[in-house]
């Protein structure tokens, strides 16, 4: 099931309309004329026009008005001239500008410069700008500084600061403390963030409260969160609700996603009998030839009695060292008759740990007389950790005579072609 989705990504600020403008000491014709073009640069950067924004915002900028200063820095930095932004943010921070001095640090961030970009979020933070503090938390974040990172993004998550409320649960999920990641989630879902609805749901599907989980669920998948749908979807199946998880499964499907089809290949074969669509999302998943895509449709075709298709889906993914996809692919040539396949990839499987695998071909050795080998592969099969898959293929009777056998040196486990590690376990 995809779990959760963590995203620790870093926000540059951009400026808004109802900034109020300093009260410059400069006379009303003047005061005037930086007003009209501080209006007029703003109104050409919406329309990320930014030669005209340039030309309007120089002439507030020249009279010393912090803002056209502050946004003449995101002009420059929209058009990669880091020299001019980092200037013109240095003009407007060093007058208190706060939103200035997190863009400011921003800029030394991604030049790596960490020390002055710290300490330029720690004067916006102390300033209370809470997107300073939330890129101050991101700063901590990425130099491994946990601690500070959550005292930051808490900091930014209580004043209100959605993201910084979904980062913060992210961080105390992958803690494992869950009641306050439940809680950051929860102001994060109320205020609309549709990943943490999502990983809201993952939540309290773990803690088995599933009402909860179906409502946090679905008010993300509902946006079209695929996350969500592909959850959701999952989560219906396990109810034995398979139209509702066809219904969410078929939105990420139709839309790509590779798991999707996947599953919801599997949910028309396996839970809805419908072949035709069945084989129609496995091909799709399959496109992408990633293993299990190509196992899943593989099994599709064994189970159709389609030897020659399920082959060409398996053989690259037993290549790949795929000890399912082995497994089939020998009981494939042993359906086939083609002895020497069946015995190639039932030994490399068995020799992977495959409990079927190294049954059938002590099976195969036995029918041939080679009965060391054979008592090897039983050896194994009995070794087994889990004693339930056991008992599927040998009664204690059996193992109990087959024990007999080597003991008794009836059987030799010393004269092998290959050497036998006692207590092997798959």
């Amino acid at each position: 099931m995809k779990k959760f989705l963590f995203v620790f990504s870093l926000l540059l600020v951009s400026y808004t309309d109802g900034k109020a403008i300093p009260k410059e000491k400069i006379i009303p014709a003047v005061q005037e004329k930086v007003s009209d073009s501080l209006k007029l640069g703003k109104k050409y950067l919406d329309e990320n026009n930014l030669k005209e924004a340039e030309k309007y915002l120089q002439i507030a900028a020249k009279e010393d008005n912090t803002e056209a200063q502050y946004i003449l820095g995101i002009v420059y930095t929209r058009k990669n001239d880091i020299k001019s932004a980092e200037k013109y943010y240095k003009l407007a921070a060093g007058k208190g500008d706060m939103w200035a001095m997190n863009n400011l640090g921003r800029l030394y961030e991604e030049q790596e410069k960490y020390k002055l970009a710290e300490k330029c979020y720690i004067s916006a933070s102390e300033k209370g700008d809470l997107f300073a503090e939330y890129n101050l938390g991101g700063l901590y974040y990425k130099q491994g500084n946990r601690k500070l990172a959550i005292k930051y993004f808490k900091r930014a998550a209580d004043a209100g600061s959605v993201h910084s409320q979904f980062i913060l649960g992210n961080l105390y999920a992958e803690d494992k403390k869950n009641k306050a990641a439940k809680k950051y989630y929860k102001m994060a879902a109320d205020n609309g963030n549709i990943d943490a609805q999502n990983n809201l749901g993952v939540l309290y599907e773990e803690e088995n409260k599933l009402e909860l989980a179906e409502k946090y669920y679905k008010m993300a998948a509902d946006k079209n969160n695929f996350d969500a749908c592909y959850n959701l979807g999952v989560f219906y199946e396990n109810q034995d609700k398979f139209e509702l998880a066809e219904k969410y499964l078929k939105i990420c499907a139709d839309s790509g996603d590779t798991k999707s089809q996947r599953k919801l290949g599997n949910l028309y074969y396996f839970e809805l009998g419908k072949s035709d669509l069945a084989e129609k999302y496995l091909k799709m998943a399959a496109e992408d030839n990633d293993i299990e895509s190509l196992k899943a449709l593989g099994i599709f075709y064994y189970n159709q009695w389609d030897y020659k298709s399920a082959e060409k889906y398996f053989k690259p993914v037993a290549e790949k060292g795929d000890v399912k996809s082995q497994a089939f692919l020998a009981s494939i040539y042993n359906n086939l008759k083609k002895t020497d396949l069946a015995k190639k990839y039932y030994k490399i499987a068995a020799d992977n740990g495959d409990i079927s695998s190294q049954y059938y071909l002590a099976c195969m050795y036995e029918e041939e007389g080679k009965l060391n080998l054979a008592a090897k592969y039983f050896l194994k099969v009995s070794q087994h950790k889990d004693k339930k898959i056991v008992e599927k293929y040998m009664t204690e009777e059996e193992i109990e005579k087959l024990h007999k056998l080597i003991k008794e040196k009836i059987v030799n486990l010393d004269d092998l072609e290959e050497k036998w590690y006692y207590g092997f376990y798959d």
